[in-house]
């Protein structure tokens, strides 16, 4: 679709303005201007100036970011087809969507997340010349039984479900490698054994909402009436699921079927009649799903208001420096949604974070799941597991949680796996490239003459050969003794992060891999000289955010996982 003409958005803006209507009916004033505003700084860098979603970052994201100016949206309570409500983009702005990049807003005012709600209709004609249905009746909660949860299997099964999402729910059904959305790009289905976050939201009434209206833009068609009010003779002998189900389960399928009554009954059936046996089975259909996590975590949270990280104070920070120190045991632990920034079939959703300090100095204990120890990143085909802890410069700006941008600066500290290992060991040819020939250099190596491996394990302390240029120079990757497994960086935006310098590592770090979870410590003072690195003080509200990269999964650079802005405060006492 073109861009909204100025006459368009002049035209919409007048329209909008002033009209937001409260669901207890109070009209409450709205700002298309403070919208675009709004807009610009935080929304922009993804879904672009246009709404086209063409944003700088969108070239890092997967699933990419939202068109706007289609005027289709994923999630609403307004039935297939329909324009969503306002409340239904409300929604997302405040809970995000889980397994995308898009981020919980809730930290903005309900007031600034309204401005930007009638901002975004500006972008498509389609809210100037139609208005949103009536939403769906979603009625009361049934129980969630295990008799129901077994229907619900029944349902999945005979309306197709297990095509997309796999018998298990794990979303490897055989269709799933295939599909695409309504622009033509690749789109898995969602995997119900991980941990419930799902993206149009985790309640059974948000599920019950999406099944109800399916996915907009997506091959997730809605389950209405006239989908789930069938009679028991339209799916023949189920000779289509073996193979795929047991011969056990398609038993039991054919055995609740026939409690499902024929089609000549259903047309009997009135209007009411239909929808309650409609709305039986969609019931039935949610609670089965979410009998599929087989993560055994509890559903995680997006939002940013209700995972507040306070410090707790310590005698001394020096003592909580290994990983798993006693002390750590009494320190408050606080789970932290991860935003996968590309499509994974195997995502790490949580961070625990544990903060201590003793007034100088603080330390930020940082734990997740992880299954494979990737920590041997020696050539551009192997990647390695990190992590890395980001603050504003300016603590009472508000920048991009992707790195800053160019009007406020970040100060990154990241650790590298492979950094750590090298602490104990230098790594070189030898390990990159077990078995293989490498190149000789005839230098005189500790005073005496014998050709040596380039930096092998057992002499890499002791070589100083001049003509090593890195060594020379200063390079932090070349660093041959004490050297830190953390990382002193700086950014203002995609693109243009900095290191300190050897000069400027003054942040110290550990990481351990142990039982599938790796454990970091990061520590630093408050303080700082550093003309680069972020002051802190005590009794204070200081913007943190996270990220995580999984080097089995060839995370590097961009690709990774991270937390949104989070406020840490970190205690005197």
């Amino acid at each position: 679709m073109k861009t909204p003409s100025l006459s368009f958005v002049l035209t919409a803006s007048l329209i909008f303005y002033g009209l937001w209507t409260s669901v207890s009916g109070q009209t409450q004033d709205v700002s298309v201007e403070r919208g675009r505003q709004l807009y610009e700084k935080f929304c922009a860098t993804c879904h672009g100036v246009d709404g086209k979603g063409e944003g700088s970052a969108a070239v890092y994201l997967l699933p990419k970011p939202r068109d706007f100016t289609s005027g289709v949206f994923k999630f609403q309570s307004t039935p297939s087809g329909s324009l969503p409500r306002d409340e239904d983009l409300l929604r997302t702005l405040e809970n995000g969507m889980p397994g995308t990049a898009m981020p919980a807003w809730d930290r903005l005012t309900e007031q600034a997340q309204k401005n930007l709600v009638v901002f975004l209709k500006t972008f498509s004609e389609k809210f100037v010349e139609n208005k949103p249905e009536d939403p769906i009746s979603i009625g009361n909660e049934p129980e969630a039984t295990a008799d129901r949860i077994r229907k619900g299997k029944t349902i999945f099964a005979l309306s197709g479900c297990w095509m997309c999402h796999g018998t298990t729910g794990a979303g490897d059904g055989p269709s799933s490698k295939n599909m695409v959305d309504d622009l033509g790009r690749p789109i898995p289905p969602y995997n119900f054994t991980r941990a419930a976050a799902f993206k149009g939201g985790s309640t059974p009434r948000d599920i019950y909402r999406t099944f109800s209206t399916g996915i907009g833009g997506t091959p997730m068609p809605a389950y209405g009436e006239d989908a789930l009010a069938v009679g028991r003779e339209s799916f023949g002998d189920l000779s289509n699921l073996q193979g795929s189900y047991s011969s056990v389960e398609i038993s039991e399928f054919k055995k609740y079927l026939k409690e499902w009554p024929k089609q000549s009954a259903l047309d009997k059936m009135s209007v009411e009649e239909r929808k309650k046996l409609a709305d039986e089975r969609r019931w039935s259909l949610v609670y089965y799903v979410l009998s599929l996590s087989k993560s055994g975590k509890s559903p995680i949270s997006y939002t940013t208001l209700n995972h507040e990280l306070v410090s707790s104070f310590v005698p001394d920070v020096a003592a909580v420096a290994d990983p798993f120190s006693m002390n750590w045991n009494n320190v408050k632990e606080v789970e932290l949604a991860l935003i996968s920034l590309w499509q994974r079939d195997t995502p790490i959703d949580r961070v625990s974070v544990k903060v201590v300090s003793d007034g100088k100095e603080i330390a930020l204990r940082l734990e997740w799941e992880d299954p494979t120890k990737d920590d041997g990143a020696l050539h551009d085909s192997k990647f390695g597991d990190a992590a890395a802890v980001q603050f504003p410069m300016d603590i009472t700006s508000d920048p991009f949680f992707g790195m800053g941008d160019t009007s406020f600066a970040v100060n990154i500290w990241q650790w590298k796996s492979w950094w750590e290992t090298d602490r104990v060991g230098f790594s070189g040819i030898n390990s990159a490239f077990p078995k293989n020939a490498a190149d000789l250099y005839l230098f005189d190596i500790a005073g005496r003459s014998t050709a040596e491996y380039f930096v092998s394990k057992d002499s890499a302390k002791n070589l100083s050969m001049t003509w090593n240029a890195g060594w020379g120079s200063g390079n932090i990757l070349s660093v041959q003794s004490d050297k830190p497994s953390v990382e002193d960086l700086n950014a203002r935006g995609f693109g243009t992060l900095t290191t300190q310098g050897t000069a400027g590592q003054n942040v110290r770090g550990r990481g351990t891999w142990k039982n599938g979870k790796w454990t970091v410590v990061f520590t630093r003072t408050l303080a700082s000289d550093e003309p680069n690195d972020v002051v802190m003080k005590t009794d204070q509200k200081i913007p943190v955010a996270l990220a995580i990269w999984d080097g089995s999964l060839a995370d590097r650079n961009g690709q990774k996982m991270v937390t949104n802005w989070y406020k840490l405060t970190i205690s005197s006492k």
